[in-house]
């Protein structure tokens, strides 16, 4: 009797379910029936049904590894992301870990902004599979990611730094005197004053010791 997976891929749902209903020995009673039927139940679109019979296998046995997969794959195509992480996390415990479990569960903290999380599970599949042409790009553009957000991260830190340096000189207490003095050496905000040395400072005409303190 072939495989049911098998007979999804090739499109033939309808001989999956038959496969299904005439397994010999197989009862709906059984984690691997109520997995199957949720394999075709998704084939067919009923997506909620399928869930059912994903989370009926998984009582049976909860540590059904593809049961456990099938739900992850169908919660997140529902929007149900953080269950669908849940069951990512709990496989991806499990060794040897399908490839697909880190890939899936790379793709979530990708689009989560994770992406030291998401390199590790890519970098789990390269260290078995150095050659996996998927895994490859997809460090590419995870390591992308990482470079830009640190880019935006700088570039937050430097318009900060560039704000204070704006800083005008008339925002401080000064004397008129000395404010006065700043002015005609044009030095206008805190960028400019930070440019000059306190010698430089003293040396002006009518700037003393207690104009630079």
């Amino acid at each position: 009797m072939q495989d049911v997976a098998t007979l999804i891929r090739e499109g033939k749902i309808d001989e999956a379910q038959q496969s299904i209903e005439q397994r010999q020995g197989g009862s709906p009673g059984s984690a691997d029936w109520h997995c199957d039927h949720g394999r075709v139940l998704a084939a067919k679109g009923e997506i909620e049904e399928a869930l059912d019979a994903f989370e009926a296998a998984l009582h049976i046995a909860p540590s059904h590894a593809e049961a456990t997969f099938q739900l992850a794959y169908l919660l997140d195509l529902r929007g149900d992301e953080d269950q669908a992480l849940e069951l990512y996390q709990s496989l991806a415990g499990r060794y040897p870990t399908h490839v697909a479990v880190l890939l899936n569960l790379a793709t979530i903290y990708d689009d989560r902004g994770e992406y030291e999380q998401a390199l590790r599970c890519v970098e789990r599949v390269l260290a078995d599979h150095p050659n996996h042409l998927r895994a490859r790009m997809f460090f590419k553009d995870i390591a992308s990611s990482m470079d830009m957000f640190f880019d935006e991260d700088q570039e937050r830190i430097r318009e900060k730094h560039d704000a204070i340096l704006d800083t005008p000189i008339a925002d401080f207490e000064l004397s008129v005197r000395s404010r006065n003095c700043l002015r005609k050496m044009n030095i206008n905000n805190l960028g400019d004053l930070l440019k000059i040395s306190e010698p430089e400072l003293l040396a002006y005409k009518n700037f003393g010791e207690t104009s630079l303190a």
